[in-house]
């Protein structure tokens, strides 16, 4: 089992290609530059943890974990639901997941100082074969039908070209 937990030094949430949804970062007024977060961190005292991103390699499972749903976390979830906001779903649970590249954009997120290692380890050779272009994918057979529909449209050519040779004569 390898987990991340979503925090940086910016307050900021993290983008995760292979679920194609941003995920909630860990929020800290002591990490803000704003001079009145200050102010209001007497009132929310805590930092609300960020998102877990879990990868279980041997069952090719995955999940999102909110942690504000765990006891350690009570006291800052009835401080959001005491303000009419509701919580994320506990867990969010993902089957036969493309294990190349979860553990490759989890790394990237740790590695670029989005996340945090908090369960397992990395593999020191990370396996091959994980997606990289999600937002520029091509579809895998789209030169196959742009080759059908030329050949096609050569062939109506071909028999046009031959009824107007034939109405020639």
């Amino acid at each position: 089992m390898i987990a991340i937990e979503i925090s940086n030094e910016r307050n900021c949430g993290a983008y995760f290609p292979p679920l194609d949804r941003a995920l909630r970062g860990e929020f800290d007024l002591a990490k803000c530059a704003e001079p009145t977060a200050k102010l209001k961190s007497t009132k929310y005292p805590l930092p609300i943890p960020g998102l877990r991103v879990e990868l279980n390699p041997k069952t090719k499972s995955g999940a999102v974990i909110d942690p504000l749903h765990e006891m350690e976390f009570k006291a800052i979830a009835d401080q959001i639901k005491r303000q009419k906001m509701e919580l994320g779903p506990e867990e969010v649970t993902f089957s036969n997941v493309d294990i190349p590249s979860w553990l490759h954009y989890m790394k990237v997120l740790v590695d670029a100082g989005h996340a945090q290692l908090v369960t397992g380890a990395f593999p020191d050779k990370m396996p091959s074969g994980a997606i990289k272009r999600y937002l520029t994918m091509d579809a895998p057979d789209r030169q196959d039908k742009s080759d059908a529909v030329l050949d096609k449209l050569a062939s109506v050519l071909d028999r046009l070209a031959d009824v107007l040779e034939d109405n020639r004569e």
